[in-house]
């Protein structure tokens, strides 16, 4: 198969530091990022995501019913 697959859409500043690749383990004045479970993001996954219009995404649910990031 070519191409890419999605299957979910992580937000928040966990999310933010891993799509720079940057562990909060090895670097360590970003550890106060992980340390608030409120401050760790969500998981989204593809089957919540309305793309009907590309330029505005949307999550069909709510807050509470998504996964949260985990370390």
């Amino acid at each position: 198969m070519d191409g890419l697959l999605v299957y979910q859409y992580d937000l928040g500043p966990a999310a933010l530091l891993e799509r720079l690749a940057v562990s909060l383990r090895a670097f360590p004045p970003l550890r106060w990022l992980g340390t608030a479970r409120e401050h760790r993001g969500y998981c989204v996954p593809w089957e919540t995501m309305d793309l009907s219009d590309p330029l505005h995404p949307r999550v069909t649910c709510t807050r509470e019913e998504l996964p949260r990031l985990t370390e």
